[in-house]
């Protein structure tokens, strides 16, 4: 499996979370390879040219980066205790009357 970015491989670069490799043929494409907000793995192909494959892999970094800000990893219970912290409903804008919130 080396040279097609299998287990045995190294990356040319990282970029953030996500993995750069080498084509696997002369003339062949770069990947991209990294692991999902769900677990899985993920990847797919960053182009011909290794400035265009950083280019992708920085626009797929940060959008892993945004995705899992301070409230990816929160608990239900967590978010629901900051929802009712804020004080206010969003449907009207008036403050959380004492039976609401109990």
């Amino acid at each position: 499996m080396s040279g097609r970015g299998g287990p045995r491989s190294r990356p040319v670069e990282v970029v953030g979370e996500v993995a750069v490799f080498a084509p696997a043929s002369p003339g062949g494409y770069f990947r991209l390879r990294w692991t999902g907000l769900d677990g899985r793995r993920a990847d797919t192909s960053g182009g011909r040219d290794l400035d265009a494959a950083r280019a992708k892999a920085a626009d797929i970094a940060a959008g892993l980066a945004r995705a899992a800000g301070p409230q990816a990893a929160a608990t239900l219970d967590e978010l629901f205790t900051r929802y009712l912290d804020e004080g206010r409903s969003p449907y009207t804008g008036r403050p959380w009357k004492r039976s609401t919130r109990t």
